[in-house]
């Protein structure tokens, strides 16, 4: 029997969302599980708020709800495939990874990382963090075996009831210097001498120290082909480095003053193709954004010694590292003053 005749009759999705008079439905998972469907219609994984706000914050306010452009079109054909239902995760593999069943017709509830989380977050965090892109695996996951979920909350995925403007900004991000990871790592009992030569808990990120390069890329261009399809010309430019970049805006949740980042796809006309010549607000967003890091290593060749960075102009975002097709707003996170060599002790 021909699997579409073997199917026929049934729901194609149950655990699709439905509006009713009661407001956002989650199918049949809401009956048992009413206490994760209750945060996550204001969920990132379901709003998907990081990327509206993001193209928003490119075009303008209103830009995916004029219904005929061509990146109205082209963002239901392709972008909305990250919408993520609960069968999304817990059933089947992503769409945008074309689905197929995890396990036959099991429910996973922890759903298997490379399967799901990685086929959604390939390019680039859980790319770096499996090794599948970049020198090597993040350490927790190749010395330790760990996953998302042993970093990550639940609320991460499910929702807080406070829907957050993107992925950065959420108030429940884990965090190495936590209770159950390395909260006395700092600390003049542990004694390494890195840690206490750096007196400021806010001076330095940890992945300044202990993070690989980050994957990144330039000169992306979009184009709507027809209603099927969308045409992604690939980024022309692979840029793959370590680079520490100057804080501009430090926060409660993200306070350290030099970070690592990773350059971002987006060029002045990479949405030319859809009839956008030029990005409104481009020399407004940065062309480097901090890097989220999952590549972590314990040791690492800018930490190899004090002078592996100190001095050592190459590891730092400087002007020559901004490019023609950069945002203004780079030049923010460009370090002006390269740390001095330390003199070796006598």
């Amino acid at each position: 029997m021909e699997p579409e005749t073997a199917h026929e009759g049934m729901i194609e999705s149950p655990a699709s969302p439905e509006w009713n008079d009661e407001g956002l439905q989650f199918g049949v998972c809401e009956k048992c599980h009413d206490d994760v469907t209750e945060f996550y219609a204001e969920s990132l994984h379901y709003t998907q708020n990081g990327q509206v706000n993001s193209m928003i914050s490119y075009t303008h306010e209103g830009i995916l709800a004029e219904g005929t452009n061509a990146i109205t079109k082209g963002w239901e054909l392709d972008c909305n495939e990250c919408h993520a239902e609960c069968g999304g995760c817990h059933v089947s593999r992503p769409k945008v990874q074309e689905g197929g069943l995890l396990s036959a017709h099991q429910f996973e509830k922890v759903p298997p990382m490379e399967k799901t989380c990685v086929g959604c977050h390939s390019t680039r965090n859980g790319g770096e963090f499996i090794g599948n892109v970049g020198p090597a695996a993040d350490t927790h996951y190749y010395d330790y075996d760990m996953v998302c979920t042993d970093c990550h909350p639940k609320s991460n995925f499910h929702g807080t009831g406070d829907l957050p403007e993107n992925m950065h900004v959420k108030e429940d991000l884990p965090t190495c210097i936590s209770a159950n990871c390395h909260a006395d790592t700092l600390s003049e009992e542990k004694g390494i001498e890195m840690h206490l030569a750096h007196e400021d808990p806010d001076l330095l990120s940890c992945s300044v120290c202990h993070s690989q390069e980050a994957h990144g890329c330039s000169d992306c261009h979009v184009s709507y082909k027809d209603e099927k399809q969308n045409s992604v010309l690939p980024s022309s430019k692979v840029i793959d480095v370590f680079k520490i970049a100057k804080n501009p805006n430090p926060t409660e949740l993200h306070p350290n003053k030099f970070i690592t980042v990773r350059h971002m796809p987006m060029v002045r006309d990479s949405l030319e193709g859809m009839g956008y010549p030029e990005l409104d607000n481009f020399d407004k967003i940065s062309s480097w954004k901090e890097s989220p890091t999952h590549n972590t290593q314990l040791y690492t060749p800018q930490a190899a010694d004090c002078n592996s960075c100190h001095g050592v102009e190459k590891v730092f975002l400087t002007e020559e590292d901004i490019l023609p097709t950069d945002s203004k707003a780079s030049l923010e996170y460009v370090v002006t003053e390269i740390p001095e060599a330390i003199e070796a002790k006598k």
